[in-house]
């Protein structure tokens, strides 16, 4: 199991490492990636709505679930900006860095795309950090976004990754309050958890324009993804 471990780990840090290069990589759906900020974009093949979709990944990375997801909007016309937490908070991140360079984004991406709505999707790691960039955005886009989707939120979180989080081990100390960031929200928020799932931190927590939905499925929701993707078609 040790030997497993420490292959996983040589992996990821050399996958990381290999990541710092300045380019424009076309991905194996048609989709771009910016390699200096691991964002993946995304285009709908109709691009039919007048919102655009900001997805932050959990910290295992772009897996297949995020590539999933992101795959619903784009068939529901939505275009993707998609950030990839496991190479972006590989090192530790302020909340108002962060705030910052996802500002910079969506000013380019909403300008360029024609879009006056955002909607943000955070799953996991992403989840957790979400609420705490949105309260550190400038009012002109705070003012933009609809709609924020916490897709399994826990209770405490931090801006960095944690390689033994990824082996397994939860046993990292963090400090930031998820729960007290949301109420502080002032844009609706739904929040997602698998029925399978044992830990439903924010699932009693009481707040105007907050909403818990409880999809099939486990933390990674086996099919329950297209359910997330159409519910930001209601606003």
């Amino acid at each position: 199991m040790k030997r497993i471990r420490l292959l996983i780990l040589l992996l990821l840090t050399g996958t990381l490492c290999a990541g710092n290069v300045n380019a424009i990589i076309p991905h194996h759906d048609g989709s771009t990636i910016i390699a200096d900020l691991p964002v993946i974009i995304t285009k709908a093949k109709i691009d039919k709505e007048d919102k655009l979709v900001l997805f932050i990944s959990g910290d295992g990375g772009w897996n297949t679930f995020s590539q999933k997801l992101v795959d619903c909007y784009a068939s529901n016309g939505f275009n993707v900006i998609g950030l990839n937490s496991l190479k972006y908070f590989w090192k530790k991140k302020t909340p108002q860095e962060t705030a910052n360079d996802i500002a910079e984004l969506l000013n380019k991406y909403a300008g360029e795309w024609h879009k006056k709505k955002i909607v943000i999707c955070g799953f996991s790691f992403g989840a957790d950090v979400a609420p705490f960039i949105y309260r550190r955005l400038p009012d002109d886009l705070k003012n933009k976004i609809v709609l924020i989707q916490l897709i399994s939120p826990s209770s405490f979180t931090d801006f960095e990754i944690h390689v033994m989080d990824l082996l397994g081990s939860h046993n990292s100390v963090r400090s930031m309050n998820i729960a007290s960031e949301v109420k502080l929200m002032d844009v609706p928020v739904a929040c997602y958890y698998g029925d399978l799932e044992k830990e439903k931190p924010l699932s009693e927590l009481k707040k105007a324009d907050f909403k818990v939905i409880i999809l099939n499925g486990d933390h990674h929701y086996a099919k329950s993804y297209p359910e997330i993707a159409k519910i930001s078609l209601l606003l």
